[in-house]
C-alpha cells in the first residue's frame, strides 16, 4: 500500500497544468492518481509527547492561524500589497488591555499588533496601511475542537471596510505558542461519534469509483497518551483496472473523500493529527 499525506491527486491532460496545481498532488507522469509524500506518525506523537492533556483548563490547539483577514477584502492592489507584507503605521493610540477577556488572559493591544505584523506573507513593499482604530472584541478562530468564539484585538484600517481580528488570548493557554499549520491548503476536518472512539476523517483526494482518475482510501490510526494520528493509504491506485489504457490522462480534479477509523481508547482531551504533526479540526456527532 502507499501511504498518502492526506491527499492524491490527478495529474492533468498535457497543457492543462499539473499535479503541482492540487495541494499536495502527484503523479506517476501519465495522469494516474499518485500519493502525497506522507508524514511519520511516530514521529508526529513525538512532537506531541508533552502536550499537558490533563490540564484544566485545557491549553487552547489552534487549526489556523491568529489572524483573520478583513472579510471585504482591499480596494487597491497596493494595500493588499502591504497587508500581505505586514506594513502598518499607527494613526491612533492604543488602548490599554483588561487582565481577562471571556475567561481567557490577553495581550496588550501592542503585542497583538505584533502578532498582525508576524503574518507576512508577501514582499515588503513601500506603502503602509494605516490603523485608525483599535478594540478589544471577539471572533470565531478554528481549533482542535472546531470553531470556538475567543477574544480579539480589531484593527481598523483606512480605506479598508472590514476589521482585521487577532487573536487577543495571551501564549500561556495556547499549545504550542505559535499554531502549526499544515504545509498543503487541502481541507481537513473529522467528526467523532458519541462513541468519543469512531472518527470520520474528510479530505480532498481523487475522484472515487472506476476511472483512470480515480482511488480508493483506507484509514488508520496511531496512538499515545497524548494524542492520536490519522494517516491516510491509497489502497487502489486505479480503480478502474488493468483494461485502462496506459497512457490514459487525467485531468485535475480534486474530491470529498472520507475514511472511518476506530480509536482503541476514547480520544479525551487528547489531541487528533495529521501523519506531518499539525492538528486536525474535530466536531461531535
Amino acid at each position: 500500500m502507499l501511504a498518502l499525506g492526506l491527499l492524491a491527486g490527478c495529474a492533468a491532460a498535457p497543457g492543462a497544468g499539473s499535479t503541482a496545481d492540487l495541494p499536495g498532488g502527484a503523479s506517476d507522469g501519465i495522469g494516474r492518481a499518485g500519493p502525497a509524500p506522507s508524514g511519520n506518525p511516530d514521529t508526529a506523537l513525538a512532537r506531541w509527547q508533552s502536550f499537558p492533556v490533563d490540564a484544566s483548563p485545557r491549553p487552547l490547539v489552534l487549526t489556523s492561524g491568529m489572524v483573520l483577514d478583513p472579510s471585504t477584502g482591499f480596494a487597491t492592489d497596493e494595500d493588499k500589497m502591504a497587508y500581505g507584507a505586514g506594513q502598518y503605521e499607527l494613526g491612533v493610540a492604543l488602548p490599554a488591555a483588561p487582565p481577562t477577556s471571556d475567561g481567557y488572559p490577553v495581550v496588550s493591544a501592542k503585542a497583538a499588533l505584533d502578532r498582525l505584523r508576524a503574518n507576512v506573507s508577501g514582499q515588503q513593499v513601500s506603502s503602509r496601511l494605516k490603523i485608525v482604530k483599535a478594540s478589544l472584541t471577539g471572533a470565531k478562530f478554528s481549533t482542535d475542537r472546531g470553531l470556538q468564539q475567543l477574544p480579539a484585538w480589531e484593527f481598523s484600517l483606512a480605506g479598508v471596510a472590514g476589521g482585521v481580528r487577532v487573536l487577543a488570548v495571551d501564549q500561556s493557554r495556547l499549545w504550542p505558542a505559535k499554531p502549526l499549520e499544515p504545509s498543503w491548503p487541502g481541507d481537513q476536518t473529522t467528526s467523532i461519534a458519541a462513541d468519543d472512539q469512531t472518527l470520520t476523517y474528510s479530505f480532498t483526494g481523487s475522484p472515487a469509483g472506476p476511472s483512470p482518475c480515480g482511488a480508493e482510501y483506507a484509514g488508520k490510526v496511531t496512538e499515545s497518551p497524548t494524542a492520536a494520528v490519522i494517516s491516510v493509504e491509497v489502497v487502489t491506485p486505479n480503480p478502474a483496472g488493468d483494461s485502462t489504457p496506459a497512457d490514459q490522462a487525467c485531468n485535475s480534479i480534486a474530491a470529498h473523500r472520507t475514511v472511518t477509523v476506530r480509536l482503541a481508547t476514547p480520544l479525551g482531551d487528547r489531541v487528533l493529527l495529521t501523519a506531518e504533526g499539525t492538528p486536525i479540526a474535530m466536531v461531535k456527532r
